[in-house]
């Protein structure tokens, strides 16, 4: 199996993403063996495509919410006995190598508890493409956003106050001792809430630029 994976479980979040599930899939370039898809009620092919390509499923039955979600998924791999999650959103594309970039950053720094790739976010009406290099809070405003900081190639890893869990690779143990995940918050919240209660026991999280 390949590096880092058999101690890993890799989350799918999925609602009605059957149209980029299999792509999905592929793109991950890891043993399906520990990849759990958990589907909130889709109603297209999504199960299908899971039992086609041999990829696990849990229905959840209705929406969740993202950070139910992710709970859920935390919770799975703690009965599983997993050091790493890998969450992923159905709705995510991946540019490079994803999932073995950030498992050989997570591998090579043991004090890191959360990485995750730059992004390239698509502006629709215009037509546009906007490189995030991260995510990161405003405490005036108070809000978060995206560092569109232009792509420096000389540069590969940025600390970050949080990693946006729509794509993360996350150290168990260590979400654990900070009190795992609290699914009161809505999405972009609870994110920022994990990394500042990461922070505070003194681990770090950090996005890699040339992982897209």
């Amino acid at each position: 199996m390949k590096r880092g994976f058999k101690d890993s479980l890799v989350v799918i979040l999925s609602a009605n993403d059957a149209s980029t599930m299999k792509n999905l899939l592929l793109n991950l370039d890891i043993p399906f063996d520990c990849v759990l898809v958990l589907d909130q009620g889709s109603t297209d092919e999504t199960a299908n495509i899971c039992e086609e390509m041999g990829v696990g499923i849990l229905q959840l039955g209705l929406p969740q919410g993202h950070m139910r979600c992710c709970r859920v998924g935390l919770d799975i791999a703690n009965e599983k006995g997993k050091k790493f999650l890998y969450i992923v959103s159905g709705a995510v594309r991946f540019l490079t190598h994803v999932a073995h970039e950030l498992m050989l950053e997570m591998v090579r720094d043991q004090n890191l508890a959360a990485v995750a790739p730059s992004q390239l976010i698509v502006d629709v009406s215009s037509n546009r493409t906007f490189f995030s290099s991260r995510t990161k809070w405003d405490l005036e405003a108070p809000d978060w956003g995206h560092d569109f900081t232009v792509f420096n190639p000389a540069i590969d890893r940025i600390e970050a106050d949080f990693c946006h869990l729509s794509c993360a690779l996350i150290r168990v143990d260590f979400l654990n001792e900070a009190g795992g995940i609290d699914d009161r918050f809505t999405s972009h919240l609870g994110d920022a809430d994990i990394g500042y209660r990461l922070r505070m026991n003194g681990r770090s999280s950090a996005y890699l630029q040339q992982s897209q």
